[in-house]
């Protein structure tokens, strides 16, 4: 499963620590990346969407062309400002920065209530992410019936990692009932947006047979587009079916 979304860290760190820069905010649609930075692993596996680029947010509040002079105080009070104002990724960056505990002290509280402004505002990394700490418990009592609610949330809007954990809730049944179709569906839309552990999840539905007929050429092209990404599992898999 898959963990912690941080598409704004590496930006944010530009913000906070060097002199005379800028930062910006979007809505933006959150297919994954590379991650930046990492964090802790949990039970769900770990992933990152993408970094934005614009500088306007799509609601019209915009934090782009910030000037500061270089202190961390002044960078994390323009964040703070564009926050109070309801900049959704302003509430989402904040959230990082609690949960990562840079810039401020550690705190997975104030951490989830940042992200829980910015989930409730629509905003899909956020709403990702709150499904995470729910499902790591922290901050919140653990709840995995609370992560696939947050997760399916983000995932309907495109979000490639919220597919990927809800598809594997649907498979185990946890936080949500057992339905290997609806895994299976789930691990297709993920598939669909380039994520190699989902198309190695799928392909093992389909040599299986579970929640889908039993097909193993689709089974074996699906190991072979994850192989193909690096997937070490797939690769595995996929020399055992040709064994």
């Amino acid at each position: 499963m898959k963990t912690i979304s941080a598409p704004a860290a590496a930006a944010l760190a530009f913000l906070l620590f060097t002199a005379g820069g800028a930062f910006s905010a979007e809505e933006s649609t959150p297919p994954r990346s590379a991650p930046a930075p990492q964090v802790p692993e949990a039970t769900v596996k770990g992933g990152a969407a993408s970094a934005p680029a614009a500088s306007t947010a799509s609601d019209g509040q915009a934090i782009g062309k910030v000037s500061q002079p270089g202190s961390t105080k002044d960078g994390l009070a323009a964040l703070e400002k564009a926050a109070a104002k309801g900049d959704k990724k302003a509430l989402f960056e904040l959230g990082i920065l609690y949960y990562d505990g840079k810039a401020v002290p550690q705190s997975f509280e104030k951490s989830r209530d940042y992200f829980e402004k910015a989930a409730k505002a629509g905003y899909a990394n956020a709403q990702y992410n709150l499904g995470v700490l729910y499902e790591q418990g922290k901050g919140v009592p653990k709840d995995l019936g609370m992560a696939a609610a947050w997760y399916e949330k983000a995932a309907v809007q495109g979000h490639t990692d919220a597919q990927y954990n809800l598809g594997s809730m649907y498979r185990t049944g946890e936080g949500v009932p057992k339905d290997l179709k609806k895994a299976a569906e789930w691990y297709g839309k993920a598939a669909e947006q380039g994520d190699a552990d989902a198309m190695h999840g799928l392909g093992l539905m389909y040599e299986k047979g579970e929640g889908v007929p039993q097909d193993l050429p689709r089974a074996a092209a699906l190991y072979e587009k994850a192989a193909a990404l690096g997937d070490a599992k797939s690769q595995c898999s996929l020399g055992i079916l040709y064994a």
